[in-house]
């Protein structure tokens, strides 16, 4: 496929994400995210093909020093 210049892109057309879980000391977080995505399979700059789809992630996230590691991100089914 790279070879004939067939790729793919993905477009982020935006998140809803939601806090499932906080720790009581605030050092891990469970989030759910729904992501909207357009997904283009293109010939060089030509895109042959393009379809919209839903992709649901389940993300555990621990305290560092000054900021979260992800720990966990997981496409899972519709939740």
């Amino acid at each position: 496929q790279r070879k004939a210049g067939i790729h793919q892109r993905y477009l982020d057309k935006g998140h809803h994400v939601n806090a499932i879980f906080y720790s009581l000391e605030g050092s891990a977080i469970e989030l759910q995210d729904t992501a909207q995505l357009q997904i283009q399979v293109l010939d060089g700059d030509k895109v042959l093909h393009s379809e919209d789809v839903s992709v649901h992630y389940v993300a555990l996230l621990t305290a560092a020093e000054n900021s979260w590691k992800v720990r966990i991100l997981q496409a899972v089914p519709q939740f």
